[in-house]
């Protein structure tokens, strides 16, 4: 897992912007911050499960119906904020040390 301060502000940033555009329903911009955002994020900081859940969401399109693709980014976003939280951890973990 990479830890540069630069990834960690970066993946706040998109959880951010992901939150903002699932509260409001906005699921083009939803789309867009998963597919483009997230997916690079992941790749630049090593996460490459979730890089590769990311695309095969898309790749496994169509779905059934609007609630389907909501379900697989509400878990998209959960599993950027465990990676979150993991950086937290190992943020305060070494501020300890």
């Amino acid at each position: 897992m990479n830890t540069e301060p630069r990834l960690v502000l970066e993946l706040e940033d998109i959880l951010a912007e992901l939150h903002a555009a699932r509260r409001t329903g906005d699921l083009g911009r939803l789309v867009l911050l998963s597919y483009f955002q997230l997916r690079r994020w992941a790749r630049a900081a090593g996460h490459q499960i979730l890089a590769s859940r990311t695309s095969d969401l898309f790749l496994a399109c169509p779905f059934g119906s609007r609630d389907d693709l909501l379900v697989g980014l509400d878990a998209l976003i959960d599993e950027a904020e465990r990676a979150r939280a993991r950086y937290e951890a190992s943020a305060a973990s070494v501020a300890a040390a």
